[in-house]
């Protein structure tokens, strides 16, 4: 893609909670592979007019991905398979206190395992 068209996606971006900030800082300082502001906000774009009820997420690193869904479908219920990589717990703690995540809650952190959607 052309720099002057990432340049300004870029520059229309809303600003990101100090979490996901620090969550993208944390990646690219461990070299954990996470969504490029542009996709994401591409991927968010497109799920903001299906307006999905479920999102699956397989494979979530630390789970920005994740994170950025939720918070723009706030209606939807996010499930993810196995998440792998340094932090995951710490990361998980951090988005279940974020997402105010409580038993039947629209978000749930799965753990390492399939759960039935």
């Amino acid at each position: 893609m052309d720099e002057k068209v990432i340049d300004y996606i870029e520059s229309i971006v809303l600003d990101r909670s100090d979490l996901l900030q620090e969550m993208e800082a944390y990646a690219e300082a461990n070299d954990v592979p996470i969504m490029e502001l542009v996709g994401i906000e591409a991927l968010l774009g497109m799920l903001r007019i299906q307006q999905p009820k479920r999102i699956l997420e397989v494979g979530t690193a630390i789970g920005y991905s994740a994170l950025r869904m939720a918070e723009a479908l706030p209606d939807t219920t996010m499930s993810h398979l196995k998440g792998t990589g340094k932090g995951m717990r710490r990361r998980r703690s951090s988005l279940a206190v974020h997402l105010h995540v409580k038993g039947s809650s629209p978000c749930s952190v799965m753990p390492s395992s399939c759960r039935k959607m």
